[in-house]
């Protein structure tokens, strides 16, 4: 077996429709390769990649909203001036390893597999919460909202009553909520889900007037 340097365990946790997934540049260095190597293979093998099932390629509006979680992130995953993005899910990452056909892709591959693709439904750790804190402090001071408010607002969204009960697929999710929230960005439907999530959680609605803020203009 080759000795593998690159540590999956530490990539930022990206999620896409709820399904874990790596962009062709970061797929490419975990890889061992060049990002055109990853792109030629897809172009020359379309047909045996699935839209939804290997991979996703987000644009337009799909774009503007995962732009506005990982182009201001600590680790930026996509470019600011990006047109169109193309997203791996497990089994595309793994049809990549079977075209390139080295040992350090495969290695690195069962690593996906053990410590990313397959740790979705793990309880979170305080590192895999660490992002969520640092933009809800963001979110307080740039919104002058009390940070319990704002935590409130994170944990009803996903449909928990505290951070630490969120898995680190449901830590990717909310992700893409706090950056919506840091950049005034929320939507009705957002607002909606807080809710509809209150009311399972506690059986009565939010007081969204006590987040400090009017979320909906």
């Amino acid at each position: 077996m080759t000795s593998v340097t690159v540590t999956p365990q530490k990539l930022p946790r990206v999620a896409w429709k709820g399904v874990p997934v790596v962009t062709s540049e970061c797929l490419a260095s975990l890889y061992g390769t060049a990002p055109t190597n990853i792109k030629s293979n897809f172009n020359s093998n379309k047909t045996r990649f699935v839209e939804g099932k290997h991979f996703f390629l987000l644009a337009g509006q799909d774009l503007h909203d995962f732009k506005a979680v990982w182009v201001s992130h600590s680790d930026p995953v996509v470019g600011a001036r990006a047109r169109s993005l193309i997203l791996w899910t497990e089994r595309g990452a793994a049809r990549h390893a079977k075209m390139l056909e080295t040992d350090k892709a495969w290695d690195v591959f069962e690593l996906l597999e053990d410590s990313y693709f397959s740790n979705r439904d793990r309880r979170s750790t305080m590192l895999d919460r660490a992002p969520l804190h640092h933009d809800a402090i963001d979110i307080a001071a740039v919104r002058r909202i009390a940070l319990s408010k704002v935590y409130g607002a994170l944990n009803r969204w996903i449909g928990v009553k505290r951070l630490s009960g969120m898995t680190v697929l449901q830590i990717s999710e909310t992700l893409g909520f706090s950056g919506r929230l840091k950049s005034n960005g929320e939507t009705a439907a957002d607002m909606q889900r807080i809710e509809d999530n209150q009311l399972k959680l506690y059986g009565e609605p939010s007081q969204l007037p006590l987040l400090g803020v009017e979320f909906l203009k």
